[in-house]
């Protein structure tokens, strides 16, 4: 009975508590666990394993044999489940179903690494609060990113785009302040950070630039012609932009040749905008602005499509495989269809028919 209270208590202090504050570590240890063939729960028709804990959060048939054929189906079932609405994902519940379950073994457990990421999350949670309620509060994460605008602004400045050029190269610098004027100017009004006009003086360049890069910017416009390799400062804010989305799915970085040469071999399946043809060179403008507004990623409500991406056409056991399908291929909605069989038969008469009509003729 004193366990249950204190099992009670436990799911009530963690109610609200998003089951993203758990890391990796913790959903192992769980699935240390769940991952084993369990046993029946007495006046159930469950498993007291992860595949029960599964039913509980109302997967469908296809989803529990999708995450059989996973190697760590429980924390496949975690990821999944967090992100869904309903049953909301929280740490509480997670615990009141383990309860459901009869799987007190895993609440005692794991319960100090549970304990552990939840106070972490609590941490960063006032952390944040204390930032938002004191504007003026600025942390070591702030002075590391500071800029020219946030020393004369009370609140922290964030920028639509981090310009990535060779400031030593005429031609480079000739674009950037013509870029500046047409997108910074009352038509557009975004608001660019630009190397060398907006950071501040006496500071460590390359990690000042990639924290900017990471935190403050949505996006990073990189200027290409020959003199831009001559850039190792450039060079380097290129490389870690794009190491920031790899696969380019988050439309991070946007080349912009002002010269026509071969982009660096990173941006070679990246689409560019050729500011170098006169012809189409006032087409430009809006499909950078386009861009760099654009969303980085859309809100999962509006890609996810309603048939599960496994059903479609792919049957994929990897996270990360089925994760790019569902945001590539899986954003319609594919109507059933029913399969063609053909008639065998009615072939093989046509063809009969066929010779027979060959062989009638003189």
């Amino acid at each position: 009975m004193a366990e249950t209270e204190d099992i009670q208590k436990l799911i009530d202090l963690m109610t609200n508590v998003p089951l993203t504050s758990l890391n990796n570590g913790c959903r192992r240890k769980i699935g240390m666990f769940m991952d084993l063939e369990g046993s029946l729960i007495p006046d159930s028709d469950m498993f007291n394993d992860w595949c029960g804990c599964a039913e509980l959060l109302n997967f469908e048939l296809n989803e529990i044999e999708n995450m059989k054929r996973q190697r760590y189906p429980t924390q496949e079932m975690l990821q999944l489940w967090s992100t869904r609405d309903k049953p909301k994902p929280t740490v509480g519940n997670l615990i009141n179903f383990l309860c459901q379950l009869k799987r007190f073994d895993v609440i005692r457990e794991c319960r100090n690494i549970i304990e552990r990421d939840v106070q972490r999350w609590w941490e960063n949670e006032r952390n944040l609060q204390e930032i938002c309620e004191n504007p003026t509060f600025r942390s070591p994460l702030q002075e590391e990113t500071q800029t020219v605008a946030d020393v004369s602004s009370q609140h922290e400045i964030y920028y639509d785009c981090f310009v990535i050029y060779n400031p030593e190269a005429r031609d480079q610098l000739d674009f950037v302040k013509e870029m500046s004027n047409i997108l910074e100017g009352p038509e557009h009004n975004l608001r660019l950070f630009i190397p060398w006009r907006d950071d501040l003086v006496g500071t460590a360049a390359h990690s000042v630039s990639a924290a900017i890069i990471e935190r403050k910017c949505r996006r990073c416009a990189v200027i290409l012609s020959k003199s831009f390799y001559n850039s190792p400062a450039a060079d380097f804010q290129l490389k870690f932009a794009h190491a920031l989305s790899p696969g380019a799915r988050q439309k991070r970085v946007i080349p912009i040749l002002i010269e026509k040469i071969k982009p660096p071999d990173i941006l070679n399946f990246v689409a560019s905008a050729p500011f170098y043809n006169q012809g189409i060179r006032q087409w430009q403008w809006p499909r950078v602005v386009a861009t760099i507004k654009s969303e980085l990623r859309p809100d999962r409500q509006t890609w996810l499509p309603e048939v599960d991406a496994w059903n479609i056409a792919l049957d994929t056991s990897d996270v990360t495989k089925r994760e790019l399908w569902t945001l590539t291929i899986a954003t319609q909605v594919y109507p059933d269809e029913k399969r063609h069989i053909p008639d065998v038969d009615a072939q093989k008469k046509k063809l009969k028919n066929k010779k027979k009509e060959l062989k009638a003729k003189p």
